[in-house]
């Protein structure tokens, strides 16, 4: 992933047309696993334990509509904090 810092004036005299019923960000069913191992360490002494399976997000769901000063979240997840949060 990289970053890159525009210039503003790159934008002069550009013109964008926005559709006021189109949401302003989607996003459907998105999880995110990753493996949980070893450090480097215990690797170089030979050290080769099962890699840990870490669900970081699991299947949530997000839309957001323009102008919307909140978000409507789905999924387990989200299920899961919106009733421990009361």
């Amino acid at each position: 992933m990289t970053a890159e810092t525009l210039d503003p004036s790159r934008f002069q005299g550009v013109t964008i047309t926005v559709d006021p019923a189109a949401r302003a960000l989607e996003v459907d069913d998105v999880s995110k696993v990753f493996r949980q191992g070893p450090g480097i360490i215990s690797r170089l002494r030979g050290k080769t334990a099962e890699r840990k399976r870490v669900v970081a997000v699991d299947h949530v769901s997000l839309t957001v509509d323009r102008g919307a000063r909140s978000s409507a979240c789905s999924g387990p997840t989200a299920r899961a904090r919106a009733r421990s949060s009361g």
